[in-house]
């Protein structure tokens, strides 16, 4: 009898050590995998953003043999942390020739409040897409159209210092990037099961 509880001991031992190592073994390639090259980086003026008339970025440079690119929008520097607003976007992404190849949609936000549990804060400020390199070399550029509500959107201090002035797109060629998600998942999802597993008792 005591034999056999020595054996289970052990087992759940061996498997939280196991999936110990696994989550670090995860993160690590997560980690040093190929990092992303940014190619091209533009700032749309926040106060053009307008749901009829379109943001045009310019043309940036894809290619074919970098195999994964990933694009980038986000509110710059930030948005405001007062109840209500947002921004909404509507992107559409095209080819040299003006045939639209790909379509994106998110909402930034920051809101906080109080409840029973004390004071809390939630956000989303950047979103980001993964694409595919096109079968051939070629330039490709986004029609931006919006809403926004930004009341408050001047800081205290600083002079004329805003929260959102931009909204910022960014180009990266991230060839890795499907196989630095898939470990970084995964090291969460063994990170949750060891966390689960000191709850087992013995």
């Amino acid at each position: 009898m005591a034999s056999n509880t020595r054996f289970r001991i052990s087992g759940l031992l061996f498997t939280r050590l196991f999936l110990l190592l696994l989550t670090i073994a995860c993160f690590y390639i997560s980690f040093k995998s190929a990092p992303a090259k940014r190619v091209a980086r533009f700032l749309l003026p926040i106060d053009s953003l307008d749901k009829e008339e379109a943001l045009e970025t310019p043309k940036f440079a894809i290619k074919k043999n970098v195999g994964v690119y990933r694009l980038e929008i986000s509110a710059y520097p930030t948005i405001a942390p007062t109840h209500k607003n947002f921004i909404y976007l509507m992107a559409e992404l095209y080819d040299r020739k003006g045939v639209r190849v790909n379509e994106f949609e998110t909402e930034f936000w920051w809101e906080t409040g109080t409840d029973s549990d004390g004071r809390w804060t939630e956000k989303d400020i950047s979103e980001d897409w993964l694409m595919k390199s096109r079968q051939s070399n070629d330039s490709l550029y986004l029609e931006i159209v919006g809403e926004k509500s930004l009341r408050a959107n001047y800081r205290r201090s600083g002079y004329k210092k805003r929260f959102t002035e931009s909204i910022e797109v960014q180009v990266w060629e991230d060839p890795q990037a499907p196989v630095r998600r898939y470990f970084r998942v995964f090291a969460i999802v063994c990170l949750l099961i060891l966390f689960i597993s000191l709850f087992v008792k013995k």
